[in-house]
């Protein structure tokens, strides 16, 4: 279990973004309608992870500035840890769809459901930790 998530941030690229819904911090989030919202499908196509908020508290609400350190940047960012754990370091990381509530380790191959990995974990964690996860090496793929 993660007792404080790594954090790396010195070469991500964050970017600010309006909400469009409620964001918990550590969250895949992905575009609806030039804002944010939170990913909650495995094959959601996740443009980053929810590290800043306007004003420092979370979840930000609707219309609150966002800062989404995007996917493919060179990053460290903490994840929230969904109801399926993150269970090793080394695991490769997706949404957790089951229960729509932040993110798991990825079954990569095997099967022919599309999945979108959006990074590496650095740190394990149950359900509502957070945990250090690579963003530089996440992407499509296939698997369950």
């Amino acid at each position: 279990m993660a007792t404080r998530a790594i954090r790396l941030t010195q070469f991500a690229v964050i970017r600010p973004f309006a909400a469009g819904a409620a964001v918990r911090l550590g969250y895949p989030v992905k575009d609806s309608a030039g804002t944010v919202i939170e990913c909650t499908a495995i094959a959601d196509t996740c443009l980053g992870v929810s590290v800043e908020s306007e004003d420092g508290t979370w979840p930000a609400a609707a219309a609150d500035i966002v800062g989404v350190a995007l996917l493919g940047t060179d990053a460290v960012v903490p994840v929230l840890v969904g109801t399926t754990l993150i269970g090793a370091v080394g695991d490769f990381v997706c949404v957790d769809n089951a229960a729509a509530n932040g993110s798991r380790t990825a079954t990569i191959g095997g099967a022919n459901t599309a999945l979108i990995v959006i990074g590496q974990a650095l740190q394990s964690g149950a359900a509502a930790d957070l945990v250090g996860v690579n963003l530089a090496c996440g992407g499509p793929c296939v698997g369950s």
